[in-house]
């Protein structure tokens, strides 16, 4: 069963978005535990990356909301309106169509950009204390200032 807040991704277009957000959850999580350290000039290379990509999913969710999610004409019969229906459900509808799967994309995205800002905090705090514990060897091992 899925956790919640966890976007359920379905075949065909949702499918391939599956397994690189079960990876995201698992880095999300080792960033979460401590265990993943990004240094800075490589997150800051990453996010820029990421925020290139989330900028063309948004644009891409611009232009489908502006014209996938309109109605479309194909007559004034029974078969034209039924087609239109089918084919803006295909581009909006369900959580398997085009525009919802690109929203839980940038979902992903966003998710990334938060694991890498931990990783960050990580680092930081890591070498912080790095720097501490050596600064307190040195005072140690200093003819004044050790015990």
């Amino acid at each position: 069963m899925a956790e919640p807040n966890q976007p359920q991704f379905s075949a065909p277009l949702g499918g391939g978005l599956a397994p690189v957000a079960q990876q995201a959850k698992a880095v999300r999580t080792e960033a979460q535990a401590g265990r993943l350290t990004l240094d800075e000039d490589v997150a800051s290379r990453l996010l820029r990356e990421l925020n290139e990509v989330q900028a063309e999913v948004h644009g891409l969710i611009a232009k489908a909301h502006a014209g996938l999610d309109a109605s479309l004409h194909f007559g004034d019969s029974f078969v034209g309106r039924v087609l239109g229906e089918r084919l803006q459900q295909a581009a909006a509808g369900p959580d398997t169509a085009a525009l919802p799967v690109l929203q839980q994309f940038s979902e992903v995205l966003l998710e990334l950009e938060n694991t890498v800002h931990k990783a960050v905090e990580t680092y930081r705090t890591q070498d912080e204390d790095n720097a501490d514990a050596l600064l307190e060897a040195e005072r140690k091992a200093s003819p004044e200032g050790g015990y």
